[in-house]
């Protein structure tokens, strides 16, 4: 078989490897944002900056907007409404704060990809990995624009929001106007000097809470979707074992499945290590699913059944934060639900192989490697649910049945 041309090297860092930069996409871009990219070269600022953005995100957004929440105890629309956005940023910050515990798995496992990247392989094999590679690079570009959106609608709304509340004479005096979320501070924020560097820090600091809920999706995702492309590769690997070559040569036959139960065991260890170290972080997100959608579908109805003028732009501000939510979470079932079928399918390349030409022990000994496939690799919420498209469509329910139970409430 034809070997694939024009292999990188890696020069100085496994960072600078062309293919892998090629399938990273927009990922560093926003895992730099939030300080969560590990390089080899990083001082200690850079290595900390992910828990000092956390810290700053805690002190301007969740804080002031936490104590906001017995003010709104009698509305339950403005209740919800501020529990809603105080339970993504909490996300944010709880992404944040793992992603730099777990630094050394991130690096550990970018070098790991890159080195996926420097293996001989075919042309065939080349091609599969860039199909992969070519859905990593969607799903990061439209976490990226999807996050730049949602930032500049967000923005735009709330400045328009605290221009109204601002000539409203029943807004309780406690709260503090202006600001880009309905806070409470335990010190006056009417003057200039006071105003205007809370205004600034809430502002960068929703953009670190945004990229802080996107970037973790896509950037887990990427390594999800890139083992599915190692599996798949393995697969072809199996499928294609039973050639001239190893019919007239028993011994390549051993060396070539020995590779691949070898290969395989690696790629068993890599799922277990992202399963062990981030399920907590995708239990969150599937509990964050579940109580964004219902209380942003709660929004919207209460919105419609409003009088008055449409506000437009809060609905628009409504549909692009849901999309955004369940968008995401809509990445991780996809790569675990690929994950568990690329690795229960070895059966299904053996079977398409050409299995009958081998002889007796070498089929049973490659039956016993696939009866070793059976049980599929995935990734877990909590270690209880596995995710998988089924999950995603079980969350939505569970946010309509949440839905209906508040509307309920309302009446």
């Amino acid at each position: 078989m034809t070997k694939a041309g024009g292999k990188s090297q890696v020069n100085g860092s496994v960072y600078e490897n062309e293919d892998f930069v090629y399938s990273y996409g927009w990922n560093r871009v926003m895992m730099h944002a939030i300080g969560g990219w590990p390089e080899d070269n990083d001082n200690f600022f850079m290595r900390n900056r992910i828990f000092l953005n956390g810290l700053a995100l805690f002190l301007f957004n969740i804080l002031p907007q936490s104590a906001s929440v017995p003010v709104f105890r009698g509305d339950l629309n403005a209740l919800i409404e501020c529990l809603s956005v105080n339970l993504a940023i909490s996300l944010s910050l709880l992404e944040l704060v793992w992603l730099g515990i777990q630094r050394p798995t991130v690096q550990k496992l970018l070098k790991m990809m890159a080195e996926d990247w420097l293996m001989e392989r075919t042309v065939e094999e080349h091609e599969e990995m860039m199909k992969m590679t070519k859905i990593i690079r969607l799903i990061s570009s439209l976490s990226f624009y999807g996050t730049i959106c949602l930032f500049i609608v967000f923005v735009s709304v709330q400045i328009l929001a605290g221009l109204a509340l601002r000539n409203d004479p029943n807004v309780d005096p406690r709260l503090s106007i202006g600001f880009l979320y309905s806070c409470v501070f335990p010190f006056d924020t009417s003057s200039r000097s006071v105003f205007i560097p809370i205004w600034i820090g809430q502002f960068f600091c929703t953009y670190i809470s945004m990229a802080g809920y996107s970037s973790p999706v896509s950037f887990l995702g990427m390594f999800v979707f890139h083992q599915c492309g190692q599996l798949k590769l393995l697969r072809l690997r199996l499928e294609g074992i039973v050639d001239n070559e190893t019919m007239g040569n028993p011994r390549e036959f051993w060396r070539r499945l020995g590779k691949i139960v070898e290969r395989h065991e690696q790629l068993n260890e890599r799922t277990s290590e992202i399963e062990e170290n981030f399920n907590k972080i995708f239990l969150a997100a599937a509990i964050d699913c579940i109580f964004v959608t219902c209380t942003q579908g709660f929004a919207v109805i209460t919105v419609l059944q409003t009088e008055g003028d449409f506000p437009v732009f809060q609905m628009i501000f409504l549909f692009v934060f849901t999309t955004y939510d369940l968008g995401h979470f809509f990445v991780y079932c996809l790569a675990g639900d690929i994950l568990m079928t690329e690795s229960s399918n070895f059966g299904v390349s053996l079977y398409n192989s050409q299995w009958y030409k081998l002889a007796p022990n070498e089929v049973k000994a490659v039956l016993i490697f696939t009866s070793r496939c059976i049980l599929p690799q995935k990734i877990t919420g909590g270690k209880f649910t596995a995710l998988s498209l089924p999950l995603f469509a079980n969350i939505v329910k569970t946010a309509a049945s949440y839905l209906s139970v508040l509307l309920a409430m309302k009446v």
